[in-house]
């Protein structure tokens, strides 16, 4: 399969949903670990059979088929430097997210969060700063699309 090549989205999308199923992670976790853009990755797992891509692109097909559930699950165990979660968390409290809402969403407790919200948290498991980055890319794309906000820039 070359880069130029279009094949069905069908077994990708199965596959995208049984990692996420296995990982026990929304597809925005995946998606941003893998560098995959939100939008085409939205649209190929829409609910709506009238509205889902039905062909990708060869290159997004060996990226998807690339991505594996144990390593997704690895990432629980593996710690990152705290600092982008922080900032991505603070992002977050600033587009409305409350505290208990935010702590929930990421299966953290409130105590977790505040650790790491305040600077206390030097280092937290990889899959949770996947998991606050992919949360901030969805916020942000949400808000993006809202009536009266400028687009940004492609």
């Amino acid at each position: 399969m070359n880069d130029q090549q279009w094949v069905s989205a069908a077994p990708f999308r199965a596959h995208l949903n049984h990692v996420c199923a296995g990982a026990g992670v929304h597809w925005a976790v995946v998606a941003v670990h893998a560098g995959l853009p939100l939008g085409v990755i939205g649209h190929l797992l829409d609910p709506r059979p009238d509205r889902r891509v039905q062909r990708i692109s060869g290159r997004l097909a060996r990226r998807l088929f690339a991505i594996d559930a144990g390593f997704l699950d690895a990432l629980r165990t593996t710690t990152v430097a705290a600092e982008p979660s922080r900032r991505a968390a603070r992002r977050l409290c600033s587009h409305s997210w409350s505290t208990d809402a935010l702590a929930h969403r990421l299966h953290l407790s409130r105590a977790q969060l505040a650790s790491l919200v305040s600077g206390n948290a030097r280092h937290v498991p990889a899959l949770v700063d996947l998991q606050v980055r992919a949360l901030l890319a969805l916020t942000e794309a949400a808000r993006s699309d809202l009536p009266g906000r400028p687009r940004r820039a492609a």
